[in-house]
Order: structure tokens, then C-alpha cells, then sequence
């Protein structure tokens, strides 16, 4: 019991005690903003950690809704009269990939569903890019915070992987929708070639979200 009480004393002690900046963590202007985070999330280990919508976030937000927004403009504009190999490539999949290698698993995960719904509800009915971008940013993150470093080589084997598993999606959507049509008229004519051009091109998502999100980490935005 007496452990107990201890304990919970300290805890009141640390809230009203002086942060490190020396300002009261709880006074009269309310809760200090360096202490309490707004928006709150579990690790992979199931350890708490926090994610707070401070002026980093915000602006990272800001800047990765307007590279989505060049992006899927190309992709539903000027590549579906450009085709590469005959297809329209997935320009949005390596911008997910990216952006969960550098962010993690959780934005990365956040990042691919929304997007995924975008491009659903405005171009792509009846195909479940939410569930498969949200499943790749996730695993993307989870790989690259446990196991890799985000070099090229990582970048390319995960985004083959990943355009692999959007090629069978897709052929499994395609052959459920269209009647008429065989295994090997949709490989040769549809999946197989939007799956060349979307490799071909996903260099060019990798580096503009790594160019835009690089700044980031610098310590002007913490």
C-alpha cells in the first residue's frame, strides 16, 4: 500500500514539477504542449509512444497531400495517353513505399489507406488499393524500423514485391469483373505490362518523396 501511494505521489510530483525548459508542465495556461501530445499510438512491441500534430507534422502533411496530388494527376492524365509497355503505371504504390520507409510503419500504414480511398473513390472502383497500400506501407515500415536501412537495393526489392502483389490483385479483380477473357490475354495485355511500368518509373516517386521529406529531420522543424 505504502508503495502504492508513493507511487502515485511521484507521479503528481513529475506532472507540477518544472519541465526541462523550466515552465510548469500544468499551470495556469494549461498543459505545456513539449509534455502532453495530441494524438497517441502503440508501437509494434506494444510499448506507448506518441505522435503529436506539432508544426513538423502539420507541414509534413502539407507537403506529402500536395506530391500525392502531382502524382496521381500524372498517373490519371498524362500516362494514361503515354503508356510505357501499354499500361498506365501505379505511380501512388512507390510513393507509399517511400514514404513508409522514411516515417515508419504507423504513417506509412495511414498514408496508403487514405490515399488507396482517393484513388479508389475517384478513379479505381471496385479495387482494393486501401486495404493493399495501407498492408504495404505497414510492412514496408515494420521491415525497414526492425530489419533494413533504407538503401536502394531495399527500395527496389520492396517495391518489386509490392508491384508482384498488386499484378495478382489485380489479375484477381479483372478475371471476377470482366467475363470473357482468359488468364494469359490479361497477363500478356494488362497486368504484366502495368507491372514493367510501374518499376520502370518508381524511381522517379522515390526520390521526390526523399527529397521532400529529408528537411524533415532537420531540427528547425522540431
Amino acid at each position: 500500500m505504502r508503495n502504492f501511494l508513493n507511487k502515485i505521489s511521484g507521479f503528481f510530483k513529475r506532472i507540477f514539477s518544472s519541465g526541462k525548459d523550466g515552465m510548469s508542465v500544468l499551470g495556469d495556461t494549461g498543459i505545456s504542449e513539449k509534455e502532453i501530445n495530441f494524438t497517441r499510438d502503440y508501437s509494434s512491441s506494444g510499448e506507448f509512444h506518441a505522435i503529436s500534430f506539432n508544426r513538423k507534422t502539420i507541414f509534413k502533411i502539407i507537403v506529402l497531400a500536395l506530391v500525392f496530388i502531382l502524382f496521381a494527376s500524372f498517373q490519371t492524365t498524362f500516362f494514361t495517353r503515354f503508356r510505357p509497355f501499354g499500361a498506365t503505371p501505379d505511380l501512388i504504390m512507390p510513393l507509399v513505399i517511400s514514404v513508409a520507409l522514411s516515417e515508419k510503419e504507423k504513417f506509412g500504414a495511414v498514408f496508403g489507406l487514405i490515399t488507396g480511398i482517393i484513388m479508389v473513390a475517384l478513379f479505381y472502383p471496385l479495387h482494393p488499393l486501401p486495404i493493399l497500400y495501407a498492408m504495404i506501407g505497414y510492412i514496408c515500415g515494420i521491415l525497414v524500423l526492425n530489419y533494413f536501412r533504407a538503401s536502394f537495393i531495399v527500395r527496389a526489392i520492396m517495391t518489386a514485391a509490392a508491384v508482384v502483389i498488386h499484378g495478382i490483385v489485380s489479375l484477381i479483380v479483372i478475371l471476377a469483373s470482366v467475363r470473357d477473357v482468359s488468364f494469359s490475354e490479361v497477363m500478356i495485355h494488362s497486368v504484366l505490362p502495368e507491372m514493367l511500368s510501374t518499376m520502370i518509373l518508381s524511381p522517379i516517386p522515390h526520390f521526390i518523396a526523399y527529397i521532400v521529406l529529408k528537411p524533415f529531420s532537420s531540427s528547425k522543424f522540431s
